[in-house]
């Protein structure tokens, strides 16, 4: 199945929507990837590429717009779990990307595009919200997915990153 741009924009717009009451914009960008994540872990809803996708784009906004990690850091975990999520899927490994009992869903171009647009707009509202804050320095403790390979893709985002411990 292929992402269908309209049913993701419709999620995001959703879970917007469902965070009004929340005055402080930022916030809201945080409440409402929540809302999604747990969406998705209802057992069935985690392998929707559509909420995947959505979800993915509000991660990827709101921890750069709220200056938790820089966009070069969230441009390389992006890129580099849809590249690992692809590859182990294709070798019947998976499981090995689950963060929950459920399954994730299909490794897809789209999610990344999704994830990279967060990134970017989530830039932007960072210069917005957060008027002359300066881009958050390489954070390893956010490079945890929370699954059996944490270690690996810290690694991966600390060498790419030119992070150096």
């Amino acid at each position: 199945m292929a992402v269908n741009n309209q049913i993701v924009l419709g999620h995001i717009d959703r879970a917007m929507g469902r965070n009004l009451s929340e005055s402080n914009f930022l916030a809201r960008l945080t409440k409402a990837f929540r809302m999604l994540q747990a969406e998705r872990r209802v057992p069935g809803a985690s392998v929707n590429e559509d909420l995947a996708a959505a979800e993915h784009y509000l991660f990827a906004r709101q921890a750069v717009a709220n200056n938790v990690c820089n966009q070069g850091q969230m441009r390389t975990l992006v890129i580099g779990y849809g590249g690992l999520k692809a590859t182990l899927q294709s070798v019947g490994l998976g499981r090995l990307m689950q963060t929950s009992a459920n399954p994730t869903s299909r490794a897809s171009f789209s999610s990344i595009e999704w994830g990279l647009k967060g990134v970017s707009d989530g830039e932007d509202d960072r210069k917005k919200y957060l008027p002359g804050s300066k881009p958050a320095p390489f954070n390893p403790d956010f490079v945890k997915t929370g699954s059996s390979l944490d270690d690996k893709i810290k690694w991966l985002a600390e060498k790419s990153s030119g992070y150096m411990p």
